[in-house]
């Protein structure tokens, strides 16, 4: 028999519901791998401007004023290792900050506003933290030095959250194809059962049989990745159209790995399930 016959009747094994499944499947495991590569890497790009910059609050003592302190901070600001350039926010954008929160009109002069200072780092100096926290303190009672960290780590959790979700739904999908590739390989033997029998009572050999399967799942389960593959793309790549600088080619060949996966999950899952059944039913 020539190995490129085709035994089995066409769309007798694998029809269009199953088709419509695996595309869904594919589909939804490349939207939740593609979310966990795009906020992967917005969240290194915020974390890497985070941690290029820190910011220094002087507020009010008893004893000083906040511009009291100003001069003694930007002294020390200005021979600190590791600080690139720095800049004191006026007082009027701070006053745009706050208004949202406290409502417009309601910022009057005796509500004590802190002066703040954005700080830029050096990425190719150290920067000692500790150390200016110490000076800062040392020459002005009232400065703090915020470093972000707090929200560094809030955002490394929600990170962090978002892949462990984005995993349990890989898994979950990888499950649900499975079960389904099984049920509709059961199916397929069931429905051919006669023509399985021939094929043994002629001499057909359990691999011969179970590549007559495979062949016509792998058109289908290619066919329906390429679907699912490119209904995601589309969306990913209508997304970044709002957001230009996260576009590039890695990202999609890196979700390419989904339907190459899947098609080769499916095979194996072919390949072992008719062989084992084969062997049983004789």
């Amino acid at each position: 028999m020539a190995g490129n016959s085709q035994i089995l009747p066409r769309n007798s094994v694998a029809g269009p519901a199953l088709g419509a499944v695996t595309a869904t499947m594919c589909f939804l495991a490349c939207l939740a791998l593609g979310a966990v590569l795009t906020v992967n890497k917005a969240a290194h790009n915020w974390l890497t401007q985070a941690t290029g910059a820190v910011t220094v609050q002087i507020t009010d003592t008893k004893s000083l004023t906040s511009g009291d302190q100003l001069q003694a901070v930007e002294r020390v600001l200005k021979r600190t290792r590791g600080i690139e350039t720095y800049e004191i926010i006026p007082e009027e954008k701070l006053v745009g900050l706050l208004e949202p929160w406290l409502g417009t009109g309601n910022v009057t002069a005796d509500l004590p506003i802190p002066i703040m200072i954005d700080v830029t780092l050096n990425p190719e100096q150290r920067f000692n933290e500790k150390g200016l926290r110490i000076e800062l303190t040392a020459v002005a009672p009232g400065a703090k030095l915020d470093t972000h960290g707090r929200w560094r780590q809030n955002l490394e959790r929600g990170v962090q959250t978002l892949r462990l979700l984005a995993g349990l739904i890989l898994i979950l999908v990888t499950i649900a194809t499975a079960t389904v590739i099984i049920f509709a390989t059961r199916a397929g033997l069931g429905t051919n059962k006669e023509t399985v029998e021939v094929l043994h009572l002629i001499g057909a050999r359990d691999k011969f049989i179970s590549r007559q399967f495979e062949r016509q799942f792998l058109t289908l389960s290619l066919l329906s990745c390429a679907i699912g593959y490119a209904a995601a793309a589309g969306i990913f790549h209508m997304f970044f159209t709002l957001m230009t600088d996260m576009e590039d080619i890695q990202f999609y060949l890196l979700l390419l790995g989904v339907p190459v996966l899947s098609i080769l999950m499916t095979w194996l899952i072919i390949r072992n399930f008719v062989i084992r059944t084969l062997a049983k039913a004789l």
